[in-house]
């Protein structure tokens, strides 16, 4: 029952008719609402061509416990645990015309929220990207410098200062401009 009109309400979001939609409601809200007031209602989700057909494929998980209110009247409340954003649902039906029909349909999409990394995954990233850029610096700066030994490179005065400044820049670019750095990326330790 649930999937039924959120998928109608989709395929009018779709379509930009909501004549189907408007048929399938009971009859006090269709007479409040008509086609138009509803195209009208759910203009944000046409306009921002907001598709949430996927829910075909999942369960709607309840927020709150179906109640039945002083009409006899099902309310149901929760969501479908859809990626990367959430689709909240409230529907309250009565009977009309012999069948159970919506009195009313409100639908949000919320964004999920990321997860924190844990702290032992950044700590190990910073190490990694630390030890990343200072063997990769240290030696592409000791090859232009002649700094380089047989047991890598050894940095001395302006050269061991441009080390320094680049172990910086690596990772106040990676973090502002780029999404983070090498290994924040590659562990998802943002």
């Amino acid at each position: 029952m649930i999937k039924t009109y959120l998928l109608t309400l989709n395929d009018a979001n779709i379509t930009g008719d909501y004549s189907v939609l408007h048929a399938r409601l009971a009859k006090p809200f269709r007479e409040q609402f008509n086609a138009a007031r509803l195209k009208t209602i759910f203009k944000s989700f046409h306009d921002k061509k907001i598709y949430f057909g996927l829910i075909v494929a999942k369960t709607p998980v309840a927020s709150a416990e179906t109640k039945i209110d002083n009409r006899g009247a099902p309310i149901m409340r929760g969501c479908f645990d859809t990626q990367p954003s959430r689709l909240l649902y409230e529907l309250d039906f009565i009977p009309s015309e012999g069948e159970w029909k919506p009195a009313k349909i409100n639908v949000h999409i919320k964004p999920m929220k990321k997860k924190p990394a844990g702290t032992w995954r950044k700590v190990f990233a910073a190490i990694l990207d630390f030890i990343f850029i200072f063997w990769v610096g240290g030696y592409v700066i000791g090859r232009f410098t002649g700094g380089l030994t047989e047991k890598g490179f050894s940095l001395t005065g302006g050269p061991a200062f441009l080390q320094f400044a680049v172990i910086v820049l690596y990772f106040i670019i990676g973090r502002r401009y780029l999404g983070g750095t090498l290994f924040q990326r590659l562990l998802r330790a943002y």
